[in-house]
């Protein structure tokens, strides 16, 4: 616990900046992003000024706001380079020639399906010039960060629902690993409004306890700001 203490958080999501506290008595520091690329984080370094120099800063952005793809296990592939080919070939088919997107991945267990995140062209270099010389340790998906700090269990199907400021994200699991990954709007119609969306999945989860919210936008529920404080 007292390492997590001590980590310093910044939380991005579309419109929003959120500077996470260090502990109980730092408060948490938001602000507006901002410019062209919606990289500009205005009024940073009030935050920063909480900070130490030396602290290293861990950047997670929400599902929103950077693309998820997950894709079926292929027999053929059989080795870290071939995964990574295709995880090129996937983004490359989505966003198109040059698209600069930084990729990551997921690395799955053999013959479980292939997660990966596209990090926006620019956004780590963009955000590590605005930390008046701090160094980034880590870069994901809030998501994943959130579903860290509470594993899930180890076997069996499970949903879990992430509500962010600007959407929601769903992660499918089979036995701890990710197999699907879903995005909805924040104010969704019809199929993608979340009362609707969720009387569809209780039909593949008909176990209640199968289907669990990490953060929620509900005042009852915490936050994903406070999951991952």
């Amino acid at each position: 616990m007292r390492d997590r203490m001590k980590r310093a958080t910044l939380y991005l999501t579309r419109t929003r900046w959120h500077g996470l506290p260090l502990g109980a008595d730092n408060a948490m520091v938001q602000g507006n992003r901002s410019g062209a690329d919606g990289l500009d984080l205005e009024g940073l370094d009030v935050w920063l000024a909480t900070l130490s120099r030396r602290q290293s800063i861990r950047v997670l952005l929400s599902a929103a706001s950077v693309p998820l793809a997950c894709t079926p296990w292929t027999v053929s592939i059989a080795s870290a380079t071939a995964l990574r080919r295709q995880a090129a070939q996937l983004w490359e088919a989505q966003l198109g020639s040059g698209h600069g997107h930084e990729i990551r991945l997921h690395w799955p267990r053999h013959g479980m399906p292939l997660v990966s995140v596209a990090w926006p062209p620019g956004v780590r270099m963009r955000v590590a010039s605005q930390l008046q010389g701090r160094s980034i340790s880590v870069m994901t998906s809030s998501v994943f960060a959130a579903v860290a700090t509470d594993p899930p269990p180890p076997s069996g199907r499970i949903l879990l629902l992430a509500g962010e400021d600007d959407g929601y994200c769903a992660l499918h699991l089979q036995d701890g690993e990710p197999v699907g990954i879903e995005r909805l709007p924040l104010q969704g119609s019809g199929l993608d409004a979340i009362p609707v969306w969720m009387r569809r999945k209780r039909l593949d989860y008909p176990d209640p306890a199968a289907i669990r919210w990490i953060a929620a936008t509900d005042a009852a529920a915490r936050s994903m700001c406070e999951v991952l404080t």
